[in-house]
């Protein structure tokens, strides 16, 4: 083991194996460089050079002051990331339900190579998401970022919410499997999912697209700079849900103590105004499915007053919910 190698293997045994609460002398230093060459002839001070060459470098080795006859120690510091850092990264990572348990796996242990080894035994998350075993969704992204920056359509095919197949536990695909071309304008994170929203070029149309439905995406090579878009600066205070719909002026009467949901999911400074024991709230937003399902989430706190053919469709969706109920019950032919 020449300078170089040793200096190396100096650097690595401080990166993983020490930290502030692991702090290692220069014995086991020279234990951890006996287990890889010939260190009969090295002397301490050679050892001490290489500490001084690493801090000199910027790659800092703290040490304690010697007392009551204890041998110094030494550690790394100065980590790119802070532990709580790095067990916020691993939370967010394992809570994520798109990223699936393989890529889960493979991103936490490259997380865990930021920090010592003993500091990574603590970066076990203890969150519990249902998660998918094998994925691809990363694949996607990443060429949908490619696409946006290089200015290509993305070509994919993309799986329905009906039709689900039982014996082989899948979705079909929409358009009976055809491909769709689309000019990507953004990449948006909403409710635990990835979302593409760009235009699609066969109806020259904006539309959301969930990045776990996406199949066999691929950069369309055909030679063509699309144009870059913009989204309107309210299009997702408008989207809900990520659902696309047509664009209205609503107007809501809410309980009081459904006001810090709204202004949540709408923001402060939506219009407020007191009516009676209630409050009425007036926001343009894009009345769609996923609109009408955060509605009937939020049950009889919210009434829908304008505009008309809201509420009536509110009021037939909540008379269908009810008549479910009411029929006979299939309890009894499933047990």
């Amino acid at each position: 083991m020449n300078n170089r190698e040793r200096l190396l293997e100096v650097r690595r045994f401080f990166e993983r194996y020490t930290d502030e609460a692991n702090p290692k002398t220069l014995e086991d230093l020279l234990e951890y460089l006996s287990t890889i060459g010939d260190t009969s002839k090295l002397a301490k001070k050679s050892v001490k050079d290489d500490i001084q060459a690493l801090n000199n470098s910027g790659f800092e080795v703290q040490d304690e002051l010697e007392k009551n006859g204890l041998a110094k120690k030494y550690w790394h510091s100065a980590r790119l990331f802070e532990i709580h850092e790095l067990r916020m990264m691993v939370d967010a990572i394992v809570a994520a339900k798109f990223i699936s348990e393989d890529v889960t796996e493979e991103i936490v242990e490259k997380l865990q190579m930021l920090t010592s080894i003993p500091e990574a035994k603590t970066l076990q998350s203890i969150i519990k998401t249902p998660k998918k075993k094998h994925g691809h969704i990363p694949y996607h992204i990443d060429r949908i970022q490619r696409a946006i920056h290089e200015r290509k359509a993305i070509s994919f095919q993309y799986t329905d919410v009906v039709g689900f197949d039982v014996t082989k536990r899948t979705f079909p695909l929409r358009r009976d499997g055809e491909r769709y071309v689309v000019n990507p304008i953004d990449l948006h994170w909403n409710h635990e999912q990835y979302y593409l929203i760009g235009i699609d070029e066969s109806i020259g149309e904006v539309r959301n697209y969930r990045v776990d439905r996406i199949v066999n995406s691929e950069i369309v090579e055909d030679g063509t700079i699309r144009p870059k878009h913009h989204l309107p600066d309210d299009y997702y205070q408008k989207s809900f849900n990520m659902y696309n719909g047509s664009d209205e002026q609503i107007v809501l009467s809410v309980d009081e103590r459904v006001l810090p949901v709204i202004f949540d999911k709408l923001g402060e400074d939506v219009s407020v105004s007191e009516h009676g024991e209630r409050f009425l709230i007036r926001f343009d937003a894009a009345v769609s499915d996923g609109f009408i399902y955060w509605l009937l989430s939020l049950g009889s706190q919210v009434e829908v007053v304008e505009p008309l053919t809201l509420r009536d469709h509110m009021k037939t969706t909540i008379e269908k919910m009810a008549t479910t109920y009411e029929n006979t019950s299939i309890h009894s032919s499933i047990e």
